[in-house]
């Protein structure tokens, strides 16, 4: 029977890491952002070497239909396996568009907070949880002044009807920033996204994913604790915004390292990337004119950034959290990286 050298060198980063590992007051956590739980065999070794124990899973994308204006979710978590989650925490995380609260009264806040716990009940039951089972549910919106108000409402709609679960947010830079500004999510715990920093719509953005310049004016600036305690989330994936007549058309997630250098489909000028031919990249049809920017997140540039990181006035039991779990992540961001990226992070200075 032949062993599977990935699983083998796997195996051999859980034994060193194991060998290695402290346990501190920090913990370490991934996003799981697909719409079919099943862990491969791969990515269970892979955890246990980063030492992960807690995973962020998407139960739901809740946004507006386009065409009707009604609240409805375009995915709900369906669960094929449940194997590898031995002393495993699951956290529910809920990704709700802004759109969501536009001009939403309290009585379709209060539906909405109802269709949440339904969606616990029934994605929780394929995981033999009941929903005052939950520890920790999370929930990730991009709320604005005009939407705030509906938000927060909604938030504490939730804690309503579970007193006893703690509720986390994901907080953006420029909410950490200005919280006097943007409010502070009435929950008990934030997660500061440490990426989505840069501009997307905009072509001539460096990078849109994280960038040094961008991330610096919201970090480097002396700041006040956050009001409430901070785990912090760090980028493991890269993307690629397609543009078509100066406009953002489409984003091709994950695109693979040369999938840009067939010099008969694209052209290269400066690091930016444009079709020559018509073609189809990720099951989009791209044609001749359309312009492609490859925003990558790399070990070496995560690792130029702990230093700005660490000026986050985070908690002191912060979970350090990274987006996303995938194949492209468990290769690029080997249990080696991840491990030397959290011990420089909570490293004493």
């Amino acid at each position: 029977m032949k062993t599977n050298p990935l699983n083998l060198l796997l195996s051999t980063f859980l034994l060193l890491s194991a060998c290695n590992f402290q346990q501190t007051e920090n913990q370490r956590g991934y996003y799981y952002w697909k719409t079919d739980f099943a862990l491969s065999q791969r990515e269970q070794l892979y955890l246990e070497a980063c030492n992960v124990h807690r995973l962020f899973v998407k139960f739901a994308d809740i946004g507006r239909n386009q065409n009707t204006g009604t609240v409805e979710p375009y995915s709900l978590l369906t669960v094929s396996d449940t194997s590898g989650l031995s002393q495993k925490e699951i956290i529910p995380c809920y990704f709700i568009t802004n759109e969501v609260f536009q001009n939403s009264n309290p009585e379709q806040v209060m539906w909405l907070a109802n269709r949440i716990i339904e969606s616990l009940e029934s994605v929780g039951e394929q995981f033999n949880k009941k929903t005052e089972d939950w520890r920790e549910i999370q929930f990730d919106c991009d709320w604005t002044a005009s939407t705030r108000e509906s938000y927060f409402l909604f938030l504490k709609q939730i804690r309503r009807k579970l007193p006893d679960v703690r509720f986390s947010a994901t907080i953006r830079l420029h909410q950490y920033k200005n919280p006097r500004q943007t409010g502070v999510p009435p929950v008990d715990r934030g997660t500061l996204m440490c990426y989505n920093t840069g501009e997307i719509e905009h072509e001539t953005t460096e990078n849109a994913i994280l960038s040094y310049n961008t991330a610096a004016p919201y970090l480097s600036a002396p700041l006040p604790s956050y009001p409430i305690p901070l785990d912090l989330a760090f980028p493991v994936f890269s993307w690629a915004p397609v543009y078509r007549n100066g406009e953002l058309w489409r984003i091709i997630p994950d695109p693979a390292p040369n999938l840009f250098s067939d010099t008969t489909r694209f052209q290269c000028t400066d690091g930016r990337i444009a079709v020559k031919n018509p073609t189809f990249v990720g099951g989009h049809y791209l044609r001749p004119g359309d312009h492609i920017r490859q925003d990558t997140i790399s070990p070496e540039l995560l690792m130029s950034m702990t230093g700005l990181f660490r000026q986050v006035h985070a908690a002191s039991d912060a979970t350090l959290l990274f987006y996303h779990l995938d194949s492209m992540a468990t290769v690029r961001f080997n249990p080696f990286i991840i491990n030397h990226i959290c011990d420089t992070l909570t490293q004493q200075p």
